[in-house]
């Protein structure tokens, strides 16, 4: 039944996961794939203007450093320059004379510029040591650059122009751009040559306006980047060195151009390289993926809103098209499990088709005769109830009964035998309320002087074998009751409780208000109740105890409350094997009259 059930599903279920299964579903998988069809050829569209671009940059690049180059190497084979240099050198010249050849180198130098601002500044090391400079003087150890393995690759080179692969900052420009220079050891023969190494430091001004001039034509950021990682050219700032390292965009093995897809700031990057033609510099061009395929998410976009429509208008078609139906349907099984809970007052009007309503007038035609089959069940048991309760009266001739306990009481009375007369009068008021035929509700006051004639009874028999607490609310005194149910819970309370073990019994009997419930509590030290037995106890359908006082055990005292006051009261069942035993009663509130709060 539980497979069964689970596979069930309601009509709205079914209906909508068709829906979803033959038509969102396959949509949205169709239109998936498309998107990610069109994205890769966006993407390999792209790759190649890119690289037909970053080609072209290579191209533009490589011919404005030959041509810094080429004003280089005119400055670094003029001979004239060299020997001014060289002449400020050897006769350490000074003053006037100092001045005047400085100036003539200067302008000299001007002069091949040709007003120029490529070349920021010309710096000759001589060859036993000391440098002179043009225009801006150098930042870093002489020793120390000497020391170098550019300088001394100019060296062995010599009359050829020399880039060395890492940036440094050779002389202070106060700009941010890196610095990058040529250098080259004169090929001038003669010993008037002092001049062993002419450096060339020139910023990429005019490698920048390449760059811009191409950033309007592609997307995305623009880097250019030595073997060390160092940038010389960036468009975006935020891009930094570390940034780089961690991609490895430059390694000894890079092709002369590639791309692929990194992780860059927590962000999917397409990164775009190209090598430069002196194989030195590597051209990068780095795009958030995102940003790549924007278009393609917009149009993604525009289909997710044609689905929302869809499934929007599909809503309202099912709710006009279902709504006679579903409705219902559903109401009708609300009400059932109401029914099912023991609910039998349920009625459900129906509007839709004649089927829909035939259904429900069935529905509530079978809930009143259900109904009503109840009433008849409940009289039919309050009947046998008082039936049984007419046969255990019958039991005993009532006249006979009273006629003899008066005789013994007059006896006890004449011979000053006082226990005797208090044993009859509590065994006579217990009979008393026994044979009153003509109410079932007694006060709680009336109820608890019954049960106290029956333990002035039970403690002379039991030789006062255990004692009783009692803990009565004053204001339940007034309240009503079923008549005896607390003294066969006690009578229990003594013969399978108290009466098996070998210490005094204590009986604490506790009646309060809880909420809208009147509550009695009785509680024993004795033997306890395994916890197995408990429900077999209290859901028993028979007598608990033949040999109690009135044949009447737990199971009865729930019985005729269940069928006084409904399945909501009740008694509760406690217990600890060897220790204790607390029954727990749960009444209605009754005032006089019958009339409860509830």
């Amino acid at each position: 039944m539980g497979k069964k059930a689970a596979k069930r599903q309601s009509i709205t279920t079914k209906y909508f996961l068709n829906f979803i299964i033959l038509i969102i579903i396959p949509v949205l998988l169709i239109s998936f794939l498309l998107n990610m069809a069109y994205k890769n050829i966006f993407v390999n569209h792209y790759s190649e203007m890119v690289m037909q671009t970053m080609e072209q940059m290579s191209i533009r690049i490589q011919d404005e450093l030959n041509n810094i180059s080429l004003k280089s190497a005119m400055i670094g084979n003029d001979s004239e320059i060299i020997n001014l240099v060289s002449r400020m050198k050897k006769s350490e010249a000074e003053g006037y004379q100092r001045l005047d050849l400085s100036n003539q180198v200067n302008s000299k130098i001007n002069s091949l510029l040709n007003c120029s601002d490529d070349i920021y500044s010309v710096i000759f090391f001589y060859k036993d040591g000391g440098h002179y400079y043009f225009k801006s003087p150098l930042i870093q150890d002489e020793k120390t650059l000497r020391k170098e393995a550019w300088y001394r690759e100019t060296i062995q080179n010599k009359g050829r122009i020399i880039m060395p692969e890492k940036t440094k900052e050779l002389i202070s420009t106060g700009l941010s751009q890196k610095q990058l220079y040529f250098s080259m050891s004169p090929d001038i023969l003669g010993e008037q040559n002092e001049v062993e190494v002419v450096c060339f430091v020139f910023m990429p001004k005019s490698i920048d306006s390449i760059y811009a001039k191409y950033q309007n034509q592609r997307m995305g950021t623009g880097l250019l980047i030595n073997k060390d990682n160092d940038i010389i050219v960036s468009s975006d700032n935020k891009i930094t060195k570390e940034n780089i390292q961690k991609c490895g965009l430059f390694n000894q093995n890079y092709i002369k151009s590639s791309y692929n897809d990194v992780v860059l700031n927590n962000k999917k990057n397409m990164i775009y390289t190209y090598l430069t033609n002196n194989d030195k510099w590597l051209l990068v061009n780095i795009i958030d993926y995102n940003m790549l395929t924007s278009e393609m998410n917009q149009v993604m976009m525009y289909f997710v809103l044609i689905y929302i429509v869809i499934i929007i208008l599909f809503i309202i078609f099912a709710v006009f098209f279902i709504k006679d139906i579903i409705t219902p349907i559903k109401q009708l099984i609300s009400k059932m499990k109401s029914v099912q809970k023991g609910n039998f007052d349920e009625k459900i009007v129906v509007e839709g088709s004649s089927e829909i309503v035939e259904m429900g007038e069935s529905f509530n035609n079978m809930v009143s005769e259900i109904n009503q089959l109840i009433i008849e069940r409940d009289i039919q048991e309050k009947e046998k109830s008082n039936e049984e309760m007419k046969a255990l009266q019958a039991q005993i001739q009532p006249h006979f009964i009273y006629n003899t306990l008066s005789s013994i009481r007059l006896m006890a009375m004449v011979a000053k035998v006082d226990g005797i007369k208090n044993m009859t009068d509590a065994f006579m008021k217990l009979l008393s309320a026994i044979f009153k035929h003509n109410d079932s509700l007694i006060k709680v006051k009336t109820e608890i002087e019954y049960l106290n004639n029956y333990l002035y009874i039970m403690k002379v028999r039991f030789d006062e074998l255990f004692t009783v607490e009692y803990d009565i609310s004053e204001e339940i005194e007034s309240l009503y009751m079923i008549k005896l149910t607390l003294q066969p819970l006690i009578e229990n309370a003594i013969h399978h409780g108290i009466s098996k073990v070998d210490r005094k019994g204590i009986i604490r009997v506790r009646g309060y208000l809880q909420e809208e419930l009147l509550i009695f509590e009785i509680e024993d030290n004795g033997v306890g109740i395994e916890k197995e037995r408990i429900y077999d106890i209290i859901h028993s359908k028979k007598s608990e105890d033949r040999k109690s006082f009135n044949h009447i055990g737990v199971n009865n005292v729930m019985r005729r409350i269940k069928l006084n006051h409904g399945e909501g009261y009740g008694i509760t069942i406690d217990s600890e094997y060897m220790k204790y035993t607390k029954v727990t009663l749960i009444l209605p509130i009754i005032h006089e009259g019958g009339k409860s709060d509830v």
